[in-house]
């Protein structure tokens, strides 16, 4: 039975019985009173039984009309919400001429529609973002070893000796490239897990350096020429390295695509009012106002198919987050000069902030007391910054353009014992390093090596054979202090091998069920003065070798073990049982985030590189 009946039922003997009442009563007045009711079919009886025929007909057409317009925005709502649970999203729903009451409930099922698909799409969303966050877990657990396999592998490259120049520019090249991948990945893994970006203190020119580096060293750039204006001084910036570091680099592809890999891209940098501005210039074919507004808006790419916009989008983002701004001025026929700006450090950030890796902000000099210090450099600007810096600290300088016009002064080491020079020479055929090792061979004893290239692993690899320090360029604060030498008959000889570890001939046990990761063991070997190597899969393979625990001096285990029934924690658990020297955890992942996991609380080390490049830190 519908609604409207049960209401219909409802109601008749609410209805009915007034009228037998009405009825009953009008007849009795019409009997003058009479107890007595009898039926004389007379015109007034007929007459009050025809109203009251009628009275009741309405009666009945009135509650039928009200219930069905109770009854059927109901059966609407019904039929609605049916629909809804059947997955309709799109139509609204809509009652006429409905009271209000029913009027606000119809409103609230249209809006229950709106939050249900609102809910829906974000559910979507997210079940994407998880997806999408568990794929990009994956990658990065994938990417670890080989990365670090490959890393093992540039370390022994490195240690060989390059056929030509292009030979370390390639290795430099690669080691670069291997960094950048493992910062991506492990970007990847902390989105997942939801960390926020590590900050850091860094250098603005040794960023750009990088960058500019990976291009001139691919001969499909030979075309373009990298013109680099650096501020006098270093600078420094606070914040997530790897962000900045991706936005200049879309600046930098978009500059050179643009130019269609032929031209002149010019990076400068300078101090203003508190911020330290890049711009970045092209000789590419220019913009009218119109497509650079879209360019700065992100939505339009030029010169590139299928471009979108998103490395724009992508840079103005990482200016937003880090209170910087983009701006940009073009003109056709002439290029595109974008402007990046970023604020300079908190003095807080300077003094508290973690540092990058090799971030050098101040530079100690040793000389004797009042002695004069040589620099050799071709660049007169630089000769200059050099005169002024030696003035402040009450110091002569002896200043000469190449090797060849420090030959013609006659300059001797009776006088003199300290040097600082560059490592390009566009004046002479001799560089640096063969100056250093010319000046070496004629007595002088405290030598630095001065460039640009300060963060090449090649280059920093000759100084330390040569025993030079590297200063930066642009200079950072020089600090000069005075030592007293003893020169020997002889010079001072250099080796290449690294004796900074505790000791030689450890014996060492590597768990990792990545077979690439346990051949890039072999590789290091000999460079971490590994005397004996074990490397096992898994720990049952382990067991089965029956090997005296207590004679490994070191043990690296990973985190994720296949194909075995212990876990990377009941494996370190087995060890320190065992009296393994020490225990290290190597799992790829972000070391701070590997401490905060109980499980791992009592190993001795966690590090995020399955191959370390050195002892010297488990052993000091």
């Amino acid at each position: 039975m519908r609604f409207h009946e049960r209401l219909i039922l409802l109601f008749l003997p609410l209805t009915i019985i007034p009228l037998a009442i009405l009825a009953f009563g009008f007849l009795y007045f019409i009997g003058q009173g009479s107890s007595d009711f009898i039926w004389r079919g007379n015109l007034a009886e007929f007459v009050v039984l025809f109203f009251v025929v009628m009275m009741g007909i309405v009666c009945l057409w009135m509650i039928k009309r009200a219930a069905r317009s109770l009854s059927k925005p109901l059966q609407a709502s019904v039929g609605y919400l049916r629909r809804l649970a059947q997955g309709e999203r799109t139509s609204s729903f809509r009652v006429e001429d409905a009271d209000i009451e029913v009027q606000e409930l119809v409103e609230g099922l249209d809006k229950l529609r709106v939050e249900l698909s609102d809910y829906e799409l974000k559910l979507k969303q997210k079940s994407a973002d998880e997806a999408m966050g568990k794929i990009a877990a994956q990658v990065a657990h994938d990417l670890a070893s080989p990365l670090s396999s490959m890393q093992a592998s540039l370390e022994y490259f490195k240690d060989l000796k390059a056929v030509n120049s292009k030979t370390s520019d390639y290795v430099n090249l690669l080691e670069l490239s291997s960094k950048r991948l493992k910062t991506i990945s492990r970007e990847l893994l902390d989105h997942h897990k939801g960390r926020s970006p590590k900050q850091i203190l860094f250098s603005l020119h040794k960023l750009l350096d990088e960058l500019v580096g990976e291009y001139q060293t691919q001969t499909e750039f030979k075309g373009v020429e990298f013109i680099k204006m650096y501020h006098e001084r270093a600078i420094f910036l606070y914040g997530d390295r790897a962000k900045i570091q991706r936005a200049f680099g879309n600046l930098i592809k978009n500059a050179v695509e643009a130019m269609d890999k032929f031209g002149t891209l010019t990076v400068c940098t300078k101090i203003v009012e508190g911020t330290a501005v890049t711009e970045i210039q092209d000789t590419g074919p220019g913009m009218t106002p119109e497509i650079l507004k879209q360019v700065l808006a992100g939505g339009k790419s030029i010169g590139k198919e299928e471009g979108h916009g998103i490395g724009i989008s992508m840079v103005k983002q990482a200016m937003s987050e880090h209170k910087g701004d983009l701006k940009a001025e073009s003109e056709i026929g002439i290029g595109t000069i974008f402007h990046v700006i970023l604020p300079l450090p908190e003095s807080r950030h300077v003094k508290e902030a973690e540092k990058e890796e090799d971030m050098t902000d101040k530079f100690v000099l040793l000389a004797k007391e009042r002695e004069p210090i040589v620099v050799i450099d071709d660049d007169a600007s630089i000769l200059e910054q050099w005169r002024l810096v030696l003035a402040k600290h009450d110091r002569n300088s002896i200043l000469c353009e190449s090797f060849e016009d420090f030959e013609k002064q006659k300059i001797t080491s009776a006088l003199y014992s300290t040097a600082i020079i560059d490592y390009h020479f566009e004046n002479s055929e001799l560089n640096g390093i063969e100056i250093i090792k010319r000046l070496r061979e004629r007595g002088f004893e405290n030598l630095y090596l001065c460039t640009a290239e300060y963060w090449k692993p090649s280059l920093k690899k000759e100084a330390k054979e040569l025993g030079v320090a590297i200063c930066p360029k642009p200079l950072p604060k020089i600090q000069i202090r005075e030592a007293s030498f003893v020169k020997s008959e002889t010079p001072t000889r250099y080796t290449s091998q690294d004796t900074s570890d505790a000791s030689l001939g450890y014996t060492v046990l590597v768990i990792d069920d990545e077979k690439v990761i346990r051949l890039a063991w072999e590789i290091v070997k000999e460079k971490l003065h590994i005397e004996t190597l074990h490397t096992f899969a898994n720990l049952e393979t382990l067991q089965s070798a029956k090997i005296d625990l207590q004679t490994i001096d070191i043990a690296f285990v990973d985190k994720n073990i296949e194909d075995s029934s212990y876990t990377g924690s009941q494996v370190i658990d087995y060890l320190k049982m065992r009296k393994v020297g020490k225990v290290v955890l190597a799992s790829g992942e972000s070391e701070e985030a590997l401490r905060q996991e109980t499980q791992f609380s009592h190993v001795d080390f966690i590090t995020s590189e399955k191959i370390p490049t050195s002892f010297k830190e488990f052993f000091s």
